[in-house]
């Protein structure tokens, strides 16, 4: 495929965990803000709804959704909204440039890996002719549970390469409440490394950046350095960590990962003023770089037929504004 006049791609990707709560109008000013300045623009949600059997959409889903048609319009020049959702687990994109899905994924991880409170979503995206695959994921909870949050990684990734319709998925943007704590620490030597120095916390004690160095998970993926509060937990509505009888130890559960072949971050920030969820969104924005010449597509007869589940019909109406993927 000619790439010639071929210009960049800006790409903004917010992960947002919700907490079971739908978010108010004032906090979501920053998705105003992106909307703005990316051509792209990747909004991945975790607990969007509580999990329980539904033979409907909730209607936190509905309002989600409807929110982030309303940021991403037409009249700013993005197209489609599409959205894929596993549970309480969403991704939802929409583009100003020509864009198309070529496929999608959802993988549960939670109890016998049936329960969708865990897992998660992805999409792959040709960008004129640019590939790039988003996930949504939220990996095991509480912070003696490292191995699991490793083994939910794997599935999700293993899904990822086995769903993509070009074998190799191409760049990829790994986000969501990956629930990696602070190793080893209490709340109070928390609070008073906070106060002295995040940069020596964050290094010396995030089971993420442990567990990459070790090989253990995420290899090959890369993020950029977190110059911001810890993310989780919060008190709702409020700048304090969690008061609860539990008193959480803060830690950086909401991430951005990528990898770096054809994939430039430019920023990566919280948005501490978005307060109605105990986590606060993340943001990353990145540059989608000229794609290299596109490789044959890989036979379906090379992957392993167990691993591959059956793609959904991808959808093929271009101007219906509740139009949307779920899964």
């Amino acid at each position: 495929r000619s790439v010639v006049g071929w210009a960049p791609v800006s790409i903004g990707v917010v992960t947002w965990n919700l907490g079971e709560r739908s978010p108010p109008a004032r906090d979501c000013q920053f998705l105003k803000r992106l909307a703005a300045t990316q051509d792209v623009v990747i909004v991945g949600c975790q607990e969007v709804e509580e999990v329980k059997p539904r033979r409907v959409e909730g209607r936190r889903s509905r309002y989600l959704y409807a929110l982030v048609r309303r940021v991403l319009s037409k009249k700013l020049g993005f197209g489609k909204l599409w959205r894929v959702q596993l549970g309480g687990v969403q991704l939802l994109v929409a583009s100003k440039r020509k864009c198309s899905l070529a496929g999608s994924m959802s993988i549960a991880c939670g109890v016998g890996n049936l329960v969708p409170n865990k897992g998660g979503v992805g999409v792959f995206l040709d960008i004129d002719g640019a590939r790039l695959a988003a996930v949504s994921a939220h990996l095991a909870a509480h912070a003696e549970k490292v191995a699991e949050r490793n083994a939910d990684y794997r599935r999700i990734a293993g899904e990822l390469v086995a769903t993509s319709p070009w074998g190799d998925p191409g760049a990829v943007i790994f986000c969501g409440d990956l629930n990696y704590r602070l190793h080893g620490l209490t709340r109070a030597e928390v609070e008073v490394a906070l106060a002295l120095d995040s940069d020596l916390l964050f290094d010396g004690f995030d089971q993420l950046s442990r567990e990459r160095g070790a090989r253990r998970a995420f290899v090959g993926f890369v993020e950029g350095r977190p110059r911001f509060d810890p993310t989780f937990k919060y008190d709702r509505k409020t700048q304090t960590f969690d008061t609860s009888p539990k008193r959480r130890v803060p830690a950086w559960t909401d991430r951005v990962l990528f990898t770096p072949s054809g994939l430039d971050l430019l920023d990566y920030f919280s948005v501490p003023d978005a307060a109605h969820s105990d986590h606060r969104p993340v943001v990353a924005t990145f540059t989608l770089r000229r794609p290299e010449p596109l490789a044959p597509r890989r036979s379906r007869r090379s992957r392993r037929r167990d691993d591959l589940p059956t793609l959904p019909a991808l959808p093929d109406d271009d101007d219906d504004d509740h139009h949307h993927h779920a899964l």
